[in-house]
Protein backbone atom coordinates (compact mmCIF):
# COMPACT_ATOMS: atom_id res chain seq x y z
CA UNK A 1 0.00 0.00 0.00
CA UNK A 2 1.34 3.41 -1.02
CA UNK A 3 0.85 6.40 1.27
CA UNK A 4 0.07 9.74 -0.37
CA UNK A 5 3.13 11.89 -1.10
CA UNK A 6 4.21 14.42 1.50
CA UNK A 7 7.14 16.80 1.20
CA UNK A 8 8.51 15.27 -1.98
CA UNK A 9 8.35 11.66 -0.79
CA UNK A 10 6.02 8.69 -0.91
CA UNK A 11 5.91 5.73 1.47
CA UNK A 12 5.53 2.10 0.56
CA UNK A 13 3.86 0.85 3.73
CA UNK A 14 4.23 -2.82 2.79
CA UNK A 15 7.99 -2.60 2.24
CA UNK A 16 8.79 -0.01 4.93
CA UNK A 17 10.48 2.23 2.37
CA UNK A 18 10.20 5.97 1.78
CA UNK A 19 11.06 7.08 -1.75
CA UNK A 20 11.98 10.41 -3.22
CA UNK A 21 9.26 11.18 -5.78
CA UNK A 22 11.07 13.38 -8.29
CA UNK A 23 14.45 11.69 -8.47
CA UNK A 24 17.43 13.34 -10.08
CA UNK A 25 16.76 16.08 -12.58
CA UNK A 26 19.08 14.52 -15.18
CA UNK A 27 20.63 11.09 -15.72
CA UNK A 28 23.86 10.75 -13.74
CA UNK A 29 26.96 8.57 -13.71
CA UNK A 30 27.30 6.34 -10.66
CA UNK A 31 29.91 8.67 -9.13
CA UNK A 32 27.53 11.62 -9.60
CA UNK A 33 24.66 9.52 -8.15
CA UNK A 34 26.66 8.80 -4.99
CA UNK A 35 27.56 12.49 -4.67
CA UNK A 36 23.89 13.45 -5.04
CA UNK A 37 22.92 11.16 -2.16
CA UNK A 38 25.63 12.72 0.03
CA UNK A 39 24.29 16.19 -0.78
CA UNK A 40 20.70 15.15 0.00
CA UNK A 41 21.81 13.88 3.40
CA UNK A 42 23.86 17.00 4.13
CA UNK A 43 20.86 19.24 3.54
CA UNK A 44 18.44 16.86 5.28
CA UNK A 45 16.05 16.27 2.37
CA UNK A 46 12.47 15.87 3.67
CA UNK A 47 13.78 16.12 7.22
CA UNK A 48 16.04 13.05 7.07
CA UNK A 49 19.75 12.38 6.65
CA UNK A 50 19.65 8.64 5.95
CA UNK A 51 18.92 8.61 2.21
CA UNK A 52 20.75 6.08 0.06
CA UNK A 53 20.79 4.47 -3.34
CA UNK A 54 18.35 1.56 -3.41
CA UNK A 55 19.37 -2.07 -3.72
CA UNK A 56 18.08 -4.17 -6.61
CA UNK A 57 15.59 -5.83 -4.25
CA UNK A 58 14.29 -2.42 -3.16
CA UNK A 59 14.02 -1.20 -6.76
CA UNK A 60 11.95 -4.20 -7.74
CA UNK A 61 9.35 -3.24 -5.11
CA UNK A 62 8.56 -0.31 -7.44
CA UNK A 63 7.36 -2.60 -10.21
CA UNK A 64 3.65 -3.10 -10.68
CA UNK A 65 2.60 -6.68 -11.30
CA UNK A 66 1.66 -7.22 -14.94
CA UNK A 67 0.63 -3.89 -16.45
CA UNK A 68 -1.40 -3.63 -19.64
CA UNK A 69 0.07 -2.01 -22.73
CA UNK A 70 -1.26 1.37 -21.60
CA UNK A 71 0.17 1.14 -18.07
CA UNK A 72 3.64 1.84 -16.75
CA UNK A 73 5.62 -0.68 -14.73
CA UNK A 74 5.97 1.75 -11.81
CA UNK A 75 3.28 3.38 -9.64
CA UNK A 76 1.74 6.64 -10.85
CA UNK A 77 3.38 8.57 -7.98
CA UNK A 78 6.69 8.41 -9.88
CA UNK A 79 7.81 10.16 -13.05
CA UNK A 80 7.50 7.69 -15.97
CA UNK A 81 9.99 9.82 -17.94
CA UNK A 82 12.76 8.55 -15.62
CA UNK A 83 12.61 4.79 -16.19
CA UNK A 84 16.29 3.80 -15.85
CA UNK A 85 17.29 3.86 -12.19
CA UNK A 86 20.68 3.13 -10.62
CA UNK A 87 21.04 0.53 -7.88
CA UNK A 88 23.69 0.55 -5.16
CA UNK A 89 24.45 -3.10 -5.96
CA UNK A 90 27.62 -3.71 -7.94
CA UNK A 91 27.98 -6.34 -10.60
CA UNK A 92 31.74 -5.77 -10.85
CA UNK A 93 34.37 -3.16 -10.11
CA UNK A 94 33.22 -1.13 -13.13
CA UNK A 95 29.48 -1.93 -13.34
CA UNK A 96 26.33 -1.57 -11.23
CA UNK A 97 22.87 -3.09 -11.53
CA UNK A 98 19.96 -0.89 -12.60
CA UNK A 99 16.19 -1.12 -13.06
CA UNK A 100 14.54 -0.53 -16.41
CA UNK A 101 11.05 0.43 -15.26
CA UNK A 102 9.72 0.71 -18.82
CA UNK A 103 10.44 -2.91 -19.62
CA UNK A 104 10.29 -4.19 -16.03
CA UNK A 105 13.71 -5.82 -15.80
CA UNK A 106 17.01 -5.53 -13.95
CA UNK A 107 20.22 -5.23 -15.93
CA UNK A 108 23.73 -3.96 -15.44
CA UNK A 109 25.74 -1.18 -16.99
CA UNK A 110 29.12 0.46 -16.73
CA UNK A 111 29.29 3.04 -13.92
CA UNK A 112 30.09 5.79 -16.43
CA UNK A 113 26.69 5.41 -18.11
CA UNK A 114 23.98 7.86 -17.10
CA UNK A 115 20.79 6.78 -15.39
CA UNK A 116 18.41 8.56 -13.03
CA UNK A 117 18.67 8.35 -9.27
CA UNK A 118 15.73 7.88 -6.93
CA UNK A 119 16.80 7.96 -3.29
CA UNK A 120 15.25 5.69 -0.68
CA UNK A 121 15.30 5.29 3.08
CA UNK A 122 13.86 2.75 5.46
CA UNK A 123 11.37 3.84 8.10
CA UNK A 124 9.84 2.32 11.18
CA UNK A 125 6.18 1.47 10.70
CA UNK A 126 5.21 3.38 13.84
CA UNK A 127 6.84 6.65 12.68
Amino acid sequence: MWLAPEGGTVRDMAAGLEWEIAGSRYPLTMDQAEERILEMNQRGFAGHADWRLPTVDELTTLLNGRPSAEDFCIPAAFDPEKPLLWSSDRKSFTANWHLNATMGFVGYQDRTCRFWVRAVRSFEMDS
